[in-house]
């Protein structure tokens, strides 16, 4: 969204975002951010504990009341309120903001979108960013308020983008009317990584991973146990807010699997910038998706496209998503089957024991990104979209 907001804003258009509290950590590149580009009219919506902690809370006790409601059949209409807890702020606020476009980047603004865009009659889009109902398991009350919304809201929009090839697929295959432009979640060419030193065998072999949070279900033991498997210096870095639970049981793994303490590194939560400066410390980027969900299947880690402007080789497990893109860009990477710790140490140790091989895997991603896995390049189709659809 940030991206896209920044793209608009250089071509020449005013740009309104409304956003939300999510983390703390976000605080200070959202202040950074914000102070940049001065000129976006960057609107926070629902408060923040610690800033505006009434509207916050008030935020909170509506977001509750409304998401009882909505489980009532007379007050279905509530429901377009109860994804999470600024939807109604939002609702609200966006009528406020009169544009010729307004898009949505989740779901839970989608009913926004829609209503603002009607009452000022203007065209109303949405970013595929996930397959949104595809989070959840058929038939928990999840899914079906996401799948409600999709149901009475996509058909309203103008037209869509999406982040992955699969992601439109199946979108197409729910909603046949849809043609979504596919916009992947790639990063500006200023994080390019000039020069790649090179792995030379007996040397640390440095792995990296990172995401939001580090939590259970995201592919992390199987990483360990296959470190533990293999002979050698290793090093394994993970990037992300962590509790102290979940650090514990990572570490015990690595204890019974015969690792040390100081070969695992855990970090906090970075702004943009700082990931890719750590990320190209290492060799080896992954992106271990264990295909939970629907949506775990089809997405595009954002993790892919770091990696690839990091200059890492990547290992990925064999999601649809993730196998087609690896097969479809030969000589990045290796997928290996999710859930095998076995196979994923195999693919390390091919690295590991051939340093030409990961030195041109490396290259190979740094070239991709640098030529065209890169915004500069996936802007320009995205700038074509909006032209077409306002002019």
């Amino acid at each position: 969204m940030v991206k896209e907001a920044i793209c608009l804003f250089n071509a020449g258009y005013n740009v309104t975002v409304l956003y939300s509290f999510w983390t703390l950590w976000a605080d200070e590149p959202d202040i950074k951010l914000k102070k940049e580009y001065a000129s976006i009219n960057w609107i926070r919506v629902g408060g923040h504990p610690k800033d505006d902690r009434l509207n916050y809370l008030y935020s909170r006790f509506v977001f509750k009341i409304l998401k009882l409601f909505s489980q009532l059949r007379p007050f279905w209409k509530f429901k377009k309120y109860a994804i999470n807890r600024t939807s109604y702020a939002l609702y609200k606020k966006a009528n406020s903001v009169k544009a010729n476009l307004y898009i949505a980047h989740s779901l839970g603004a989608l009913p926004a979108v829609i209503n603002a865009a009607k009452q000022n009659n203007a065209k109303a889009s949405i970013d595929f960013e996930d397959h949104f109902s595809g989070q959840w398991d058929v038939d928990t009350k999840e899914y079906n308020l996401y799948k409600w919304i999709e149901d009475n809201f996509i058909p309203k929009i103008s037209f869509c983008t999406a982040a992955s090839p699969l992601i439109a697929d199946k979108y197409m295959k729910d909603y046949p009317f849809l043609s979504p432009l596919i916009i992947n979640n790639v990063f500006s060419k200023i994080h390019l990584l000039t020069k790649i030193r090179p792995y030379k065998k007996g040397e640390t072999l440095k792995l990296f991973w990172f995401s939001q949070k580090i939590g259970k279900n995201r592919g992390i033991e199987e990483l360990i146990k296959a470190i533990g498997k293999l002979n050698g210096n290793i090093s394994c870095t993970l990037l992300g807010s962590i509790d102290a639970e979940m650090k514990k049981i990572i570490l015990k793994i690595a204890r019974d699997n015969n690792i040390k303490d100081n070969q695992i590194t855990f970090l906090e939560p970075v702004s943009l910038k700082r990931i890719f400066l750590i990320a190209s410390d290492h060799h080896i980027g992954f992106a271990i998706e264990p295909g939970f969900s629907i949506n775990n299947n089809i997405a595009l880690s954002n993790k892919i496209f770091t990696y690839l402007l990091s200059g890492l080789a990547i290992i990925a497990t064999n999601t649809s998503a993730q196998q087609k893109f690896l097969e479809k860009f030969d000589g990045i990477g290796n997928f290996y089957p999710k859930g095998n710790s076995n196979e994923l140490k195999e693919v390390i140790l091919k690295y590991q024991n051939n340093p030409d091989l990961l030195q041109q895997h490396r290259l190979n991603a740094l070239n991709l990104a640098k030529e065209k896995l890169n915004w500069e390049e996936e802007q320009k189709k995205y700038l074509v979209l909006i032209h077409q659809n306002i002019i």
